[in-house]
């Protein structure tokens, strides 16, 4: 269950945002509470003690990241006129060719000329066709159309850092060899989304066909993308230096990919949760470990869609792997995690997914393959890529013609469905296990490895040999406990 703790946090902060609004009374009653559960569960006091301390760290965080994403001002918003800050994240290009930026305001300018202060998570239209990169300091003119969406008439890039003048280079340079090889064609759109997470006016095709197929997240550079780039360049390194070394040096590559694509909430995610994961703590511990951090640093996620639909879908991979085997079992519970998030922004839900998620991702890791060797072996990867893109396109357009689209009553019958699977497998297993211990009260396994075995008949008797039994259980006479019967049996088998 600790697993479920960022993505209880995530959904309760989209449906309860008022819950995270009292910080100062939860350091008010955290050591009052802390002393009456230690006292009240004595024997697990470390355990008991971890948890609280979790629990009160996560709520403040959030309540942290609360405060600094809600929109505010120095003035109304109706007399805004120019808002000034930082992108959180790179632009992405809407339907209408123009870019869609999410900007940490700082400061504000009315039509009067008054200036003051600002702060939160804005987004924001531009008529710009050119993509901004995180970090940029933008100064934009326009009006507000709600209270966290600005319309921008105009739009001046004041500064640019080093850094993020090194990744538009490098991204440009990429995306220059891409278009080179592949020309504007929907393989060369497949392409730039999986390495450098660029989308132009070709990918709204495969997006669309992907939404219609409840495969939307396949196409996002996500904790897969990573963990392809983590498996290649651990292969290598193993090869090279060796486990030990080849492990940590494994690490090198990904964390560059982080940088070059930039602070996707997705790729974050798996990347902190990778770091998280070399320190001796359980899995769960290093998601609930790595969503801290992540919160801590990018306070901006809350507001993210794309950072609740990761952490469900990798909630929910954790949580899967504790349940009883059945088939789709990992996609069938990921499915039950990002529904809600689509009903609470769509008012519906695709089952497709649950189809076509498998074969869709298999493609998604070969055109992924194909197009880092393309940047290297230009050409001669570029046929396979444009069949594999063409197989792809087929396969979502034929999800497509057949959407299995639902509504809240669909998404708890398929819940109940679900979960029904989940205890009658688990219910069997058990009774399985325990029908097993009847009939054995004990195994025991006996491995004699290479050494002097003179007392098992002569040298070289039983190097590497195994013995395995099972012994049933012995039924006592309970006048007799002193006297036990004597088993005389032997191995049942070897």
């Amino acid at each position: 269950m600790t697993a479920l703790l960022p993505l209880i946090a995530l959904y309760l902060h989209q449906t309860v945002p008022s819950a995270w609004t009292h910080p100062a009374w939860v350091l008010l009653l955290l050591p009052t509470v802390c002393p009456i559960v230690l006292f009240c569960w004595p024997k697990r006091r470390k355990m008991l003690f971890k948890a609280l301390i979790c629990v009160f760290s996560l709520y403040l965080l959030l309540s942290r990241g609360a405060i600094k994403t809600t929109p505010s001002a120095a003035f109304e918003a109706q007399r805004v006129v120019a808002l000034e800050g930082t992108l959180a994240e790179d632009s992405t290009l809407s339907r209408t060719e123009r870019q869609v930026l999410r900007v940490r305001i700082e400061r504000c300018r009315t039509v009067e000329g008054d200036e003051g202060s600002a702060a939160g998570i804005v987004s924001a239209i531009i008529t710009i066709t050119d993509p901004l990169y995180a970090s940029s300091a933008v100064t934009l003119e326009g009006t507000f159309a709600s209270p966290s969406l600005f319309i921008a008439k105009r739009t001046t890039v004041d500064s640019i850092g080093a850094f993020t003048l090194l990744r538009r280079r490098l991204i440009s340079v990429l995306d220059a060899r891409l278009d080179g090889v592949l020309g504007q064609t929907p393989s060369k759109s497949l392409a730039a989304m999986l390495l450098l997470g660029q989308s132009d006016s070709e990918s709204f095709l495969l997006k669309d066909l992907a939404i219609a197929c409840g495969c939307a997240h396949t196409l996002a550079l996500s904790g897969m993308h990573l963990s392809f780039f983590l498996a290649v360049s651990t292969t290598l390194c193993t090869l090279v230096l060796g486990k030990r070394w080849g492990r940590r040096v494994a690490l090198v590559p990904p964390i560059l990919f982080v940088l070059l694509a930039g602070p996707k909430p997705s790729l974050v995610r798996s990347l902190l949760f990778r770091l998280a994961i070399m320190l001796p703590i359980s899995a769960a511990s290093a998601s609930v470990v790595a969503f801290l951090f992540q919160l801590f640093l990018f306070p901006e996620i809350l507001t993210s869609l794309s950072a609740l639909y990761s952490w469900a879908a990798f909630a929910a991979v954790l949580l899967s792997s504790k349940l009883p085997r059945f088939p789709l079992r990992t996609t069938a519970v990921a499915i039950a995690a990002t529904a809600p998030a689509s009903l609470l922004y769509t008012g519906s839900w695709n089952a497709m997914g649950l189809l076509l998620s498998g074969p869709v991702t298999l493609l998604i890791a070969l055109s992924m393959a194909l197009s880092l060797a393309l940047i290297g072996g230009g050409s001669l990867f570029a046929s396979p890529l444009i069949a594999l893109c063409d197989l792809m396109l087929t396969l979502l357009e034929w999800g497509a013609s057949r959407p299995l689209v639902f509504e809240t009553n669909a998404y708890l019958s398929y819940l109940l469905v679900l979960l029904t699977i989940v205890v009658a497998i688990g219910y069997a297993e058990s009774t399985w296990k325990r029908q097993r211990r009847k009939r054995y009260e004990m195994g025991v396994r006996i491995r004699l490895t290479e050494g002097n075995n003179t007392a098992l008949g002569g040298a070289g008797v039983c190097h590497d040999e195994e013995v395995w039994t099972e012994l049933s259980a012995l039924h006592l006479h309970p006048t007799k406990d002193s006297h036990p019967p004597v088993v005389g049996s032997g191995p049942t088998g070897p």
